[in-house]
Order: structure tokens, then C-alpha cells, then sequence
């Protein structure tokens, strides 16, 4: 089963595709939990505040959701249907995250799970992209003083240094980002690849890709470690670790430990790859239900009084989705110009389209994509100046960037 507003090769494959509108998985969620309450589906009753959480989705009226979600009752007793199995893996992708209420989201899902018991044992679980260093000591961590990334103002610094990224194309409201970056007096890029951020830089230092380096790599979702060894032999370039040791030299912070004790303090804490802490974390006694959502973008009467079952989004704008691109991470790799939309939105492929939002314009070219809903357009995160049209939100909770909380305006 997938639940996805864009028709993905996965889902074509799957059983049972709910093709559900933009921003509405926490309402589906919802949705779930109470058809399997009231189908006395529940598996536990050790943790407190299920009633309570019950009595919370009472208050959303079945027919708003459904409208909210673009779903059908004999869609949601299929999704109940496939949920009542014994084993059921919950694997959430990183779209239900671009929205300012992604932690009610998650909330939702791991409640629906908890209260079907899919959790605690093989073969069950909800999986989704965390913090990679969750339950581990790390040797890097300090108390300092940070700003969010979201909308950092770069301009208010003398000097900034940027490593392994590229805020010119991938942080949102770029146009913002840009004229920040032209105000630092010393900007620093120590990366792998020429990018947006290095054009602009005043000092570009090469770094050694994962092929040239001694490392470890940590996971989003599963929370081992593995260790990365060199296999070609570095013609430029310096690694993070000889660059980090020069600067703490020439700054007078004192010297650094041997890299090797770095990699191992790492590669020690976990049993067979995976920390000993991360799986104690599947067995838990107590859970925090959702007890309230707080969403701006949203206005909780359309989706609690009936009499709002008429009330719908500007239907003259569209959803902007932003999945990852194939052959790309981000700005990495491959680049396109690629603006995927429905046919029937009256676009020629290969037609030269304008999307534009409050934070800016971005010209593309028309690849028409029947599986994407007619509510959205969809323009990958390696489209050149995608994030000229997302907005400098920050989430509810975690500090995080909203890429999608946005709609769009077409034009030719």
C-alpha cells in the first residue's frame, strides 16, 4: 500500500495507491486511528490516554477529512483492512516532513501504529528519516550558541564557512539566501563540486569525496554505523579532518586527537552495526498522544463544523511538490528544468511555463506527468532555482524548513 500524491513507480506497483491531496497525511491519520478505535481494532490498553486521543479525532467530522484527504469511505476501510495484519511496517517518507506541522504528522502515524500494536517487535515498526546520531555519544557535540538554517541571516557575519553545501540552490527562499551570501565579507566553500554557493565565495578549498577518505557513515533511518575506507588515491583536495586539525592549529585552539580514535569512538558504540541504545528505543512503556494541532496554514473549522463541507483551497493554485530526483541528491549530480503537470491543466511538453509564488518565479519546461494530481505541480529538488518558490518557514517544531507549504501560480 503507498500513499503518495504523485503516482511513483512504487506505486504503481502497489496493491492499493491512495493518491491523496497535498498536506492532508496528518488528517489521514487521524482519519485511520479512528476507524480502527471504532472497529475495536486496538491492540494495547496499557498506555494512558487512548480514550482521550479517541475523543480528540471525534472532533474532526469524517466527511471534512474525507473531502480534506480527496479520499472515499471504501478507500479508508481498504487502508483498515491491510492495517489489521499481524506484522505491518510503517515507512514514511521525507514529504510528510516539508510541512510546518510534520511533527503532529509523525505524531499521528506513530499513535496509529502504537494503538495497532505494530511496534515493539519483528516485523513491525514506523521508520522515517530522524536524527542519524540519536543514542550515540558524539565526540563532536558542544554548547554553543545557533542560529536556524531556515532563514539564517548570513549578512549579520564577517566571515562565514561553508562545508558541504549549498545554500545558493537548496535552502528556501534562495533569492533571500543569495543577496545574504553577496553581503559576508569572507565567505569560505570547502566542498567536493563548483556549485552556486562556490560562484560566490571568496575562498574555495577542494575537500576529498567518500572514495578519497577514511570515514563513517550513519543512517536516517535504521541507526547503525559503518566504516568507509579510502579506494583511490586523492590527486587535490584535503579531508575534514586535516583541514579542522590546520584551522584549531593556526587559531591557537590546541591540537586535535588522532583521526583514527575519532572514526573508532564511533564505530565502538555499535553491536553488529547498530547501537545498543537505538534498539532499546523499540521497547518503550509509555506514549504521549496527540492531544492538539496547532496549523496555520490550515483552519480547523473547514475540517470540524459541517457546515464548511463546501469550503475548498483556491482551486486557481497548485500544490508545489518537491521530491528528490532519481539520478541526484539536491543540487548533486544531475541537473534539469523540469516542471511535471497533469495534461489537463492545458500545457504542451516541451512548453516553456512560469511558476510563480510570493517569495519568486521560476521558468521551466512542461513535462507532462499524468500521475501527478491536478491539484499540483511537481518540480524536483535538482531543478535549477526550485527553491526560488519555497517559503522561509520554520516548523512547528524541530526548526525545521517547510519546503512545500506553498502553492503556485502558472502561467505561459
Amino acid at each position: 500500500m503507498v500513499i503518495d500524491p504523485i503516482q511513483t513507480a512504487i506505486a504503481k506497483q502497489a496493491d492499493v495507491h491512495l493518491q491523496i491531496a497535498p498536506r492532508s497525511d496528518l488528517y489521514l491519520a487521524l482519519l485511520l486511528c479512528r476507524f480502527v478505535i471504532m472497529q475495536d481494532m486496538q491492540k494495547v490498553s496499557e498506555f494512558d490516554g487512548i480514550e482521550d486521543f479517541y475523543d480528540f479525532t471525534r472532533t474532526f467530522r469524517i466527511k471534512l477529512l474525507l473531502e480534506r484527504t480527496d479520499l472515499k469511505a471504501d478507500n479508508i476501510a481498504k487502508v483498515v483492512e491491510l492495517l489489521g495484519y499481524e506484522k505491518v511496517v510503517h515507512l514514511v517518507g521525507v514529504g510528510v516532513q516539508k510541512y510546518s506541522i510534520g511533527d503532529a504528522v509523525l505524531r499521528a502515524i506513530d499513535a496509529l501504529a502504537v494503538i495497532l500494536g505494530h511496534y515493539g517487535k519483528e516485523g513491525c515498526g514506523v521508520s522515517f528519516l530522524g536524527n542519524s546520531k540519536l543514542s550515540f555519544n558524539n565526540p563532536f557535540a558542544i554548547q554553543t550558541q545557533t542560529i536556524s538554517k531556515v532563514n539564517t541571516p548570513f549578512g549579520r557575519f564577517k566571515s562565514v564557512l561553508i562545508q558541504g553545501a549549498n545554500p545558493a540552490h537548496s535552502m528556501p527562499d534562495t533569492n533571500r539566501v543569495i543577496k545574504e551570501l553577496k553581503k559576508v565579507e569572507n565567505l569560505i566553500y570547502f566542498g567536493t563540486y563548483h556549485n552556486e554557493t562556490s560562484q560566490l565565495a571568496k575562498i574555495v578549498i577542494p575537500a576529498l569525496n567518500f572514495l578519497e577518505k577514511s570515514d563513517v557513515r550513519l543512517s536516517y533511518s535504521d541507526y547503525s554505523i559503518k566504516a568507509m575506507n579510502p579506494i583511490v588515491q586523492a590527486n587535490h583536495g584535503i579531508s575534514e579532518y586535516a583541514f579542522t586539525r590546520i584551522l584549531t592549529q593556526k587559531l591557537g585552539l590546541g591540537d586535535i586527537d588522532d583521526e583514527r580514535s575519532y572514526i573508532d569512538s564511533w564505530l565502538t558504540q555499535a553491536t553488529h552495526g547498530v547501537s545498543p541504545e537505538a534498539k532499546n528505543m523499540l521497547r518503550f512503556e509509555t506514549f504521549e498522544f496527540l492531544e492538539e494541532i496547532d496549523d496555520d496554514f490550515e483552519a480547523m473549522k473547514n475540517l470540524t463544523d459541517i457546515k464548511n463541507l463546501k469550503i475548498r483551497h483556491n482551486t486557481s493554485d497548485y500544490w508545489l511538490l518537491t521530491p528528490k530526483a532519481k539520478h541526484a541528491i539536491n543540487s548533486q549530480f544531475e541537473r534539469c528544468n523540469s516542471v511535471e503537470i497533469h495534461s489537463d491543466l492545458g500545457f504542451d511538453e516541451e512548453e516553456t511555463i512560469t511558476l510563480t509564488t510570493l517569495y519568486g518565479t521560476l521558468n521551466g519546461i512542461v513535462k507532462i506527468n499524468n500521475g501527478v494530481r491536478k491539484d499540483c505541480v511537481v518540480v524536483r529538488a535538482n531543478v535549477t532555482g526550485v527553491n526560488q518558490l519555497t517559503p522561509p518557514i520554520v516548523s512547528n517544531e524541530g526548526n525545521s524548513a517547510c519546503f512545500q507549504e506553498v502553492k503556485v501560480t502558472l502561467s505561459k
